[in-house]
């Protein structure tokens, strides 16, 4: 397969574009329930779109899943449900906490637990923090679990300022 940079930078600036831009739509949908809009968000970006770009950019995508053993497959499977199911909190997030402290919240977690969990699954991380970069890495981690922390304390702040009536008329506009 033939790459060049351009495509390259193309494919990253839409996948940013595309992450960033996501919930754009959520808030012009009037009359939904939260749980059809995201069901259908879900479909879209997880189903059709993936399948399409198979489609488009590896035509003999299904000859590829043949050859791979089937026990990758169940972890695979797996794993894709597991992130279905973060996938789904992190959208309960975006609507109880709103999008900027949900954001912060659920992507440092991720961030934080993305970082760590694999290292200590493979027996990695006692090897990662014998060195300097380890250690700097471990470090990351702590600083954006404190700058979590504070997020937090910020929307519990935001949260106590605000009055049960303002909650109660922003929950039943998000219905």
């Amino acid at each position: 397969m033939e790459t060049n940079i351009f495509s390259g930078l193309l494919l990253i600036a839409t996948g940013a574009f595309t992450a960033g831009s996501f919930a754009i739509p959520f808030g012009n949908v009037k009359g939904w329930k939260w749980e059809t809009y995201w069901l259908i968000y879900c479909i879209g970006a997880y189903t059709i779109f993936p399948l399409i770009a198979c489609l488009v950019f590896a035509p003999s995508f299904l000859e590829i899943y043949h050859q791979v053993p089937g026990n990758v497959l169940i972890s695979v499977f797996l794993l894709g449900a597991v992130y279905g199911i973060g996938n789904l909190s992190f959208g309960l997030s975006l609507r109880y906490l709103g999008i900027s402290l949900g954001y912060a919240m659920s992507l440092g977690l991720m961030l934080a637990i993305g970082t760590l969990i694999p290292p200590v699954l493979d027996g990695r991380l006692k090897l990662m923090t014998a060195g300097s970069g380890g250690t700097l890495l471990i470090a990351g981690v702590i600083i954006a679990c404190i700058g979590i922390g504070f997020s937090g304390w910020a929307g519990y702040l935001k949260d106590i300022s605000v009055s049960d009536a303002d909650k109660k008329r922003v929950s039943l506009s998000l219905i």
